[in-house]
């Protein structure tokens, strides 16, 4: 049987494809290699000079940072156990330093305890216990019908602390959230506390302006209002039936409820850090002039005493010393009492 003949002069498909193949590459190569390339981009000498260090060394020059502690929520906690720490501004500019126990003191000026606001409550404390109370305001303003029917008491009574708190940031010697509209927001919610004084259709309108403006402080949106007074008028924000209810609070949950035993104050120790540093503050407060009986001797002495109690817990409880963070729990509720039986 004969073989069919094969042509071999005739290349094959696959090689006449792989022929043209490399002719296609071989022409875009050669286009490639005729384009003309841009030049580099040439600089004089010295036209960088100033935009970039010309040493390391100068851009670590200067005041050194102040240095905090953090706490278990990222923010800044006071010194305890007189560990050392930079100085900071007071309010009335004197620097502060750390106490023995922890608290910070100011050289002038500040807290009637010697102190500012910072030797009383950390900047994280102030803050934690804004939003949260922009939480229950939230839940306070829903319907005119709950306002009506009581509710407006409640808002009037969280207008006041948020006033007061407010109050006391725009005030703090330290950097605080929120610092930069605290002015502003505290005069805008202590005029709406006072105003909130029925379940009036206005007086819900007005509520809920504070609910949006809130809202913005918080988101970091900020507060777009007239400029503030330059001084704290304190009978125009910290009303003192407000500030006592709010203390009463602070008492019962967490600092009654929490300190029942060992394992519970451990449980509870952050919450009631900032309670009992809270509840200093507003004995603080209860001082400032202008508020009602602030210069009477025996009424600034139960407030210093509830003040003491109150730092005396915090003490405590760095020391994790629950059985006398529970007896000055206690302490705070006989200056309570004992006030209650004068003053009202």
């Amino acid at each position: 049987m004969a073989l069919p003949r094969t042509d071999l002069r005739r290349p094959s498909v696959a090689l006449r494809f792989a022929l043209m193949l490399a002719i296609a590459l071989a022409s875009a190569s050669s286009a490639v290699a005729q384009q003309r390339r841009a030049r580099p981009p040439q600089y004089p000498e010295g036209a960088f000079r100033g935009v970039f260090f010309e040493d390391i060394g100068e851009a670590l020059r200067g005041e050194r940072p102040r240095v905090e502690a953090l706490g278990p929520a990222g923010g800044a906690v006071a010194n305890r156990g007189g560990s050392p720490a930079n100085s900071a501004t007071g309010p009335s500019g004197g620097a502060t330093a750390t106490a023995a126990g922890g608290s910070t003191a100011t050289a002038a000026g500040g807290a009637s305890g010697g102190g500012g606001w910072s030797s009383l409550i950390e900047a994280v404390h102030l803050e934690d216990e804004v939003k949260r109370l922009k939480l229950e305001y939230d839940g306070l303003v829903t319907t005119p019908s709950r306002f009506r029917s009581g509710g407006f008491q409640d808002v009037r009574q969280t207008l006041s602390i948020l006033a007061t708190l407010m109050a006391v940031i725009a005030d703090y010697e330290g950097r605080v959230r929120f610092q930069e509209d605290a002015a502003a927001a505290r005069d805008l919610l202590a005029r709406s506390a006072k105003n909130v004084t029925a379940g009036s259709d206005e007086a819900f309108d007005e509520a809920k302006q504070r609910k949006a403006d809130l809202q913005d402080l918080v988101s970091g949106t900020g507060l777009n209002r007239a400029a503030p007074a330059e001084a704290i008028d304190w009978t125009l924000i910290g009303a003192r039936s407000p500030l006592m209810n709010y203390l009463e609070q602070l008492l019962a949950e967490p600092l009654e409820s929490e300190t029942t035993d060992a394992a519970t104050v451990e449980q509870s120790k952050e919450e009631l850090d900032r309670a009992a540093a809270l509840v200093a503050v507003v004995a603080e407060v209860l001082q400032q002039e202008g508020m009602e009986d602030a210069d009477d001797p025996d009424y600034r002495q139960l407030s210093d005493a509830m003040r003491q109690a109150a730092q005396d817990v915090r003490a405590a409880l760095a020391d994790d010393d629950a059985e006398g963070a529970r007896k000055a729990v206690g302490q705070i509720g006989q200056s309570c009492s004992a006030c209650h039986e004068q003053y009202r």
